[in-house]
């Protein structure tokens, strides 16, 4: 039946055909049939006319030849068999040395073998069986991925080719010149990787699109290749899966963190993020917006800047006085554990990042500062707290946070506009004031303690009897 159908097609495309219809109507007129010659006749003509209707017309496959010759882009049309039907000029620009380039009609294994013995397949396929081997890939990923981009490198010049199956089982190959924009690429790629710092390029679905070696160094486990087109989460729990982040106990605690950071670059790039490595890095990455909705990441290596942290951190807490840095805007940036031993209720949420106004309105809640009956005489303290750290004085002040123990503040001024306070527990010398008081109050004779300047310092109550004018 398919038989028979291929014969009708080809007979019913055939110009003869028409014409022996045309003179079979002229027998039957001939004959004396004219109505049935008649008939013939004018299906002949239908016939025709039909056929000169939808048959292509030559001139567009001309015209269409010739703008594509006049492109850069080369193009090479392949029958169901593999053959080349078709190819422009531009097409073979690549192979310079290709003597004979008339492949119309000839397999696409033998255009390959043209090109392997003209010397443009790489040193490492020079051997017939690797080459023989690389045919038979290439024509699996063409007839496999279809439309999938395919970059080759001719002679110092770099093609992209794209293939594509036609309705009738064929394809067309077609070839583009990236060179410039590959150079361009490359460009880039040498200028991020003489960076010091990890640079990353994710695009507007958070997959890598672009790493640098110093990138590749920092997450040593996660090759390139492996991670070029996966999403920030999928790359982050494989670091986790390899063992980069120590700090997080069980997987639900990693999770919430992941949660935490994918959140931050989808509506808050640009803030610092910090990390530590099972290696002992420390890592600071910062985010910034590309223009079409990917993220830029710029990650440091800080693990000196760390290391020195922490010894000034264990420097200042073996110090026996509190101490507390402030930064440029007022909020607590280092403190020791001695620092909060006045008021252990702020070691509960913690002070980093708080100014002295949020630790005292804080302190409210706990019962400190009762001498301030209303809101708005605490509203008025909280104003004087917030001048007094605008301008602290130059001279050490005396407290009593709680009833029984004493400190003496100092406060100084850091080069970039912060504020150090060194607190200094003196209830033992308060309470050593308190029984020197008592005893020369106890004594039968009038006492009096002059500084050097002249001053009076400390006296008993004997000492004003002669003068009681001088009481008031």
């Amino acid at each position: 039946m398919d038989a028979a159908r291929r014969f009708w097609a080809r007979w019913t495309g055939n110009s003869a055909a028409i014409g022996l219809i045309a003179v079979a109507g002229g027998g039957l007129v001939l004959a004396g049939w004219p109505e049935w010659g008649a008939g013939l006749a004018i299906l002949a003509g239908l016939w025709a006319l039909a056929r000169a209707r939808f048959r292509p017309d030559a001139s567009v496959e001309t015209r269409l030849r010739a703008a594509l010759e006049r492109t850069d882009v080369g193009v090479c049309l392949y029958d169901r068999d593999d053959r080349v039907v078709a190819l422009t000029r531009a097409f073979w620009g690549p192979f310079v040395r290709l003597e004979d380039k008339n492949f119309v009609g000839r397999h696409y294994d033998d255009m390959m073998r043209a090109v392997y013995d003209a010397g443009y397949f790489p040193e490492s396929l020079k051997g017939k069986v690797d080459f023989e081997q690389r045919i038979a890939e290439l024509k699996r990923a063409r007839r496999s991925g279809s439309g999938v981009p395919r970059l080759v490198e001719i002679e110092g010049r770099w093609y992209q080719l794209t293939d594509h199956l036609t309705d009738d089982g064929g394809m067309m190959t077609v070839r583009t010149d990236i060179t410039d924009a590959k150079r361009a690429e490359i460009r880039l790629q040498e200028a991020i990787d003489a960076m010091d710092g990890g640079f990353a390029l994710w695009d507007a679905e958070d997959r890598l699109v672009l790493v640098n070696r110093a990138f590749e160094r920092m997450y040593g486990k996660l090759s390139k290749e492996e991670s070029i087109g996966r999403t920030f989460s999928e790359l982050q729990v494989q670091a986790y899966e390899a063992g980069y982040y120590p700090q997080f106990p069980n997987l639900a605690a990693f999770d919430f963190w992941l949660g935490k950071v994918v959140h931050q670059r989808r509506s808050e790039p640009g803030i610092p993020r910090q990390n530590r490595t099972s290696a002992g890095h420390w890592y600071q990455t910062i985010e910034s917006r590309t223009a079409d909705g990917g993220l830029a990441t710029i990650t440091t290596d800080i693990t000196d800047t760390k290391q020195a942290e922490e010894r000034l951190r264990d420097a200042i807490e073996n110090i026996d006085s509190g101490f507390c840095l402030y930064g440029p805007d007022g909020k607590v940036v280092l403190h020791n554990a001695k620092f909060l031993e006045p008021y252990p209720e702020l070691a509960i949420e913690g002070v980093i990042g708080r100014s002295m106004v949020e630790n005292v309105r804080y302190l409210r809640a706990f019962g400190y500062y009762p001498e301030y009956k209303t809101e708005a005489e605490f509203e008025a303290l909280l104003v004087r707290v917030a001048e007094f750290q605008r301008n602290p004085p130059s001279e050490p002040q005396i407290f009593e946070p709680k009833p029984g123990m004493w400190v003496q503040n100092f406060y100084h001024r850091t080069a970039n506009g912060g504020m150090v306070t060194i607190r200094v527990d003196i209830t033992a010398l308060k309470r050593a004031e308190a029984r020197l008081r008592d005893a020369i109050e106890s004594l039968d004779s009038g006492f009096c303690l002059f500084g050097a300047d002249g001053r009076v310092v400390m006296h008993n109550a004997k000492y004003l009897e002669p003068y009681p004018e001088l009481k008031a």
